[in-house]
């Protein structure tokens, strides 16, 4: 009760026709109905380039302290010992991020001078056209990529088994 299981094989059939386990895995994938939990850590810099968009590289962290996997794994090559085992993964992380955000502050400084040309009077007692830090409210558009690599997951061979199988 409560504990969710899910058992996927592989088969190929041989020149006999028979059919082959090669590999399985059974995962359960609820921890005992207790919650997931984990801590998010990240940290970055900006930096404001001449044409007024951000250019951001960051590192990111989430490191869990439950098993978001857990269950056991076989692989049975024909000619070759059967390995088998267990299998868990708490799915940390840690990452290297980057990001470039088109500000649109040049444009809306820009139209901004324009329209105080056009209507000084108004125009500076709504916005100060130097403030360019008030356009950052507008609109913008980013591009965002990360990098993100796993933490490696625990494998412990059952009793009397052989882990590694060569081909």
């Amino acid at each position: 009760m409560g504990y969710e299981s899910e058992r996927v094989s592989n088969y190929f059939v041989d020149v006999d026709q028979n059919q082959i386990d090669f590999f399985g895995v059974e995962l359960n994938t609820n921890n005992n109905n207790n919650p997931w939990v984990s801590a998010s850590f990240g940290t970055g810099y900006g930096w404001l380039l001449k044409n007024l968009n951000m250019l951001r590289l960051g590192l990111t962290a989430d490191i869990s302290f439950s098993k978001i996997v857990d269950g056991s794994y076989h692989v049975n090559i024909p000619g070759h010992p059967e390995s088998f085992g267990k299998y868990s993964n708490k799915g940390s992380f840690f990452g290297l991020s980057t990001s470039y955000q088109f500000t649109g502050t040049k444009k809306q400084v820009a139209k901004r001078k324009k329209e105080e040309l056009i209507n000084s009077d108004t125009f500076k007692k709504e916005t100060n056209p130097d403030d360019w830090k008030s356009a950052f409210i507008e609109n913008y558009f980013s591009i965002h990529t990360a990098v993100l690599g796993g933490l490696p997951a625990k494998t412990a061979p059952m009793k009397g088994a052989i882990l590694s199988t060569h081909l």
